[in-house]
């Protein structure tokens, strides 16, 4: 199974893709994650991708594109992924499409998840994202007993971006002047 979850930051679409693959067995191929391990390692192509992202805005097709076609060639996504983030534009699509074609694959499936507006700024403002790790938690997860302090409890988490509405409605903004389109 190849599965496409498509939506604003914030919906939902991780939590759904780790239920999936967890179930399923499937990879989850998430591209925030990948995205943020690239920052983490200090990588040219992370510290691009968190100048990008920094600004709200989203990293190039080009990037997003590679990446992804590099990860789907591992061998825990030879038997299905779910794919969380991507493609979040109408080229990224067209090259999804090309790539599942050059190798004899197809999708079978996306979902679009969706979430009023305001539910989605309150869900990313209260993300809290550990700075060595890069691993994301919402301050409401019940599993954290102190959202301030990473599971390795080394490291102060960090409210992601500013954690002001303004900055939580950012990416919104930008997934539906780029994303919807490919959704």
């Amino acid at each position: 199974m190849r599965l496409v979850l498509l939506g604003p930051p914030g919906v939902g679409k991780g939590t759904q893709g780790r239920l999936l693959s967890a179930d399923k067995g499937w990879a989850l191929i998430s591209t925030g994650e990948m995205l943020r391990e690239a920052a983490a390692r200090g990588t040219t192509l992370g510290r691009e991708a968190a100048l990008t992202m920094a600004r709200g805005q989203l990293v190039s097709d080009d990037v997003m594109v590679g990446l992804v076609r590099e990860r789907t060639t591992e061998p825990d996504a030879e038997q299905g992924f779910v794919l969380d983030g991507f493609p979040r534009t109408v080229p990224q699509a067209d090259a999804l499409d090309a790539m599942m074609k050059e190798r004899g694959h197809r999708l079978d499936g996306a979902v679009l998840l969706l979430a009023p507006e305001e539910e989605l700024v309150a869900r990313l403002s209260r993300r809290w994202q550990c700075p060595v790790r890069g691993r994301r938690t919402a301050s409401t997860v019940t599993t954290i007993r102190t959202p301030r302090w990473c599971s390795a409890r080394t490291t102060r988490r960090r409210r992601c971006g500013s954690g002001s509405r303004c900055t939580a409605a950012r990416p919104r903004r930008s997934w539906i002047t780029t994303g919807a389109a490919a959704g």
